[in-house]
C-alpha cells in the first residue's frame, strides 16, 4: 500500500445501533438476538463515555473500528472487510505519537509494517508481500542502534538479522 488513505467500498446500512456488551461471539460470527449482526456496535466506559466503535455487517467486522483512550485521544483505526483486516491500521500511544502504522490486504500484511517505541523513536520498519517478509528489514534499539538490518529475497535473509544463534558456533 502506498497511501495513507483507505478507499474502502461504501457501507451497507446499518439497521441496528447496539451497545458491545449485548453482542455474542459463536464461530467468529456477533450475534444479536440470536441473529448475525448487522449495524454499529459501541462501547462505553464506566463514566458512559465512547471507548470504542465497531461495524458489522452479517456479523462480520466490515468497515472503520475505532478505539479511544480514556483521556478521548484516539487509540487505534482498524479497517474490515467481511472480516478481514484490510488497507492502513494504525495506533497511538497515549501521548500522541504512533505507535503502529500496518498495511494489509486480504487479512495479511502487504506492504509496510512498522512499529515506533513510546518516545516516537523508530522500532520496527519491515516490507511485505503477500503476508512473507519482502524486500529490506529494519529494527532499532530504543537508544537509536541499529538491531537488525536485512533484505528478504525469495525467503532467504541476507544481512544481520538479529536473530539469536539456535547453537553456539564455538567449542565447548
Amino acid at each position: 500500500m502506498t497511501s495513507c488513505t483507505n478507499s474502502h467500498k461504501s457501507l451497507p446500512a446499518s439497521n441496528e445501533i447496539v451497545e458491545g456488551m449485548h453482542l455474542k461471539v459463536s464461530r467468529g460470527v456477533t450475534y444479536y438476538n440470536t441473529q448475525p449482526f448487522n449495524g454499529k456496535a459501541f462501547t462505553l466506559n464506566t463514566r458512559q463515555d465512547t471507548v470504542a466503535i465497531d461495524f458489522y455487517h452479517q456479523g462480520k467486522l466490515h468497515g472503520l473500528s475505532r478505539s479511544w483512550f480514556p483521556s478521548g485521544k484516539l487509540m487505534q483505526e482498524r479497517w474490515y472487510e467481511n472480516g478481514h483486516k484490510e488497507g492502513v491500521h494504525q495506533g497511538w500511544w497515549s501521548n500522541g505519537k504512533m505507535k503502529f502504522q500496518y498495511a494489509f490486504k486480504g487479512d495479511e500484511y502487504n506492504g509496510h509494517v512498522k512499529d515506533w517505541y513510546v518516545s516516537g523513536m523508530p522500532y520496527k520498519d519491515f516490507k511485505y508481500k503477500d503476508g512473507h517478509e519482502d524486500g529490506p528489514q529494519r529494527m532499532w534499539n530504543l537508544d537509536g542502534s541499529i538491531y537488525a538490518n536485512y533484505v528478504v529475497k525469495n525467503n532467504r535473509i541476507y544481512g544481520l538479522s538479529g536473530r539469536k544463534q539456535c547453537r553456539s558456533l564455538r567449542k565447548v
